[in-house]
């Protein structure tokens, strides 16, 4: 069981590491994708002069805009991602918790079966015992009446 659950706990922390990196990566892309934007810009300025420099304005506001959009979306699938690895891992202590009482209470069930067992062994032994002397008991009183008998005068 234990096995198991390591295994379990060390896939979710890899799944954990590997969405941490894709997020990280998507950052990195949009960073490079901002530069190469900016690049361009000074490209088409040199091309195109100021007569299309309004229209490049508002085009960067939108995109600017959708930028924000897009990294707010982010910031919330990564407030909702840390909130559910703390109610994952809130989940997995109770389960811990859970595991150990449940150790705890077969130990103590095993203990218990086993002195029951250990008295009715007790008590086989000391039934046993009373039969045995019940009969050496007879056996001695026959012995006895049997003497008395002998001495007795015919």
């Amino acid at each position: 069981k234990q096995a198991l659950f390591q295994r379990r706990q060390f896939t979710q922390l890899k799944h954990e590491e590997d969405d941490f990196l894709a997020a990280k990566t998507k950052r990195q892309w949009h960073e490079d994708k901002k530069r190469e934007i900016a690049d361009l810009q000074l490209q088409y300025d040199s091309l195109v002069g100021s007569t299309g420099k309004a229209q490049r304005d508002a085009e960067i506001r939108r995109y600017d805009q959708m930028q924000q959009m897009e990294e707010e979306r982010e910031r919330m699938e990564e407030l909702r991602f840390a909130e559910a690895t703390r109610h994952h891992e809130a989940l997995r202590r109770e389960q811990a918790k859970l595991q150990d009482r449940e150790a705890i209470a077969t130990e103590w069930q095993a203990r218990r079966d086993m002195i029951r067992g250990q008295e009715k062994s007790r008590a086989r032994v000391m039934a046993e015992e009373h039969r045995r002397l019940q009969e050496e008991e007879k056996t001695e009183r026959a012995r006895q009446e049997k003497r008395l008998r002998d001495m007795a005068p015919a």
